[in-house]
């Protein structure tokens, strides 16, 4: 990661046309994505900003910046972190389903706080794939890993909507197989699907 630094001075000189903060921080975004990198850490001042706290002070004038830093990294490391990172994840989801399964053909009742942080977990795995899915078919139509993430994709899809309909109908058995059969062979497609994209990019 690349660490990118400017006092006051350095900013008005290097983007005299940025009179506020949101125009700075556009400007130096388009420059990175002109070199392939992406703005991953933004302190303005000795204060970490987050996203929010950056559409917050948009219109903060740059008079105002005595010290800005800006952390950047190329996209290819920020998608091999984030397909690594998802894939971490699989396992643990894998066995959380299971054990909800097998709470819901029990007698105990499974908190609504485990059950969707199950499946925010997924959602995240299926988001992450499908962003950096999208980058890669933009750059290359004949992208060779994208069968095995529209099928993974569609298996989702289907997934998500067989839970949520069971769910509705407080059909627990039927929720505990989907979670058992479905929800799990589709984490492991996913699975499989990051190790084809990882191994494409290598």
């Amino acid at each position: 990661m690349e660490k990118l630094q400017w006092n006051i001075l350095e900013c008005k000189e290097k983007y005299p046309q940025c009179q506020n903060f949101g125009d700075l921080i556009h400007a130096v975004e388009k420059e990175c994505m002109d070199e392939d990198k992406v703005v991953c850490h933004v302190r303005v001042n000795g204060l970490d900003l987050t996203d929010e706290d950056e559409k917050k002070f948009a219109d903060v004038e740059v008079s105002e910046i005595k010290e800005l830093v800006i952390q950047v990294d190329t996209i290819s490391h920020v998608i091999s972190n984030a397909l690594g990172g998802v894939h971490q994840l699989i396992p643990g989801l894998v066995n959380e389903a299971l054990e909800i399964s097998e709470f819901f053909r029990g007698p105990e009742t499974v908190p609504l706080s485990r059950i969707l942080t199950l499946i925010d977990g997924y959602q995240h795995i299926i988001d992450t794939v499908s962003y950096v899915g999208t980058i890669e078919v933009g750059k290359n139509r004949e992208w060779k890993c994208l069968d095995v993430w529209q099928k993974a994709d569609r298996h989702a899809s289907a997934t998500i909507r067989e839970l949520l309909e069971s769910y509705e109908k407080r059909d627990y058995l039927m929720l505990a197989d989907v979670m058992e059969y479905e929800l799990t062979e589709s984490l492991k497609e996913w699975s499989c699907v990051i190790e084809v994209m990882q191994a494409d990019r290598s």
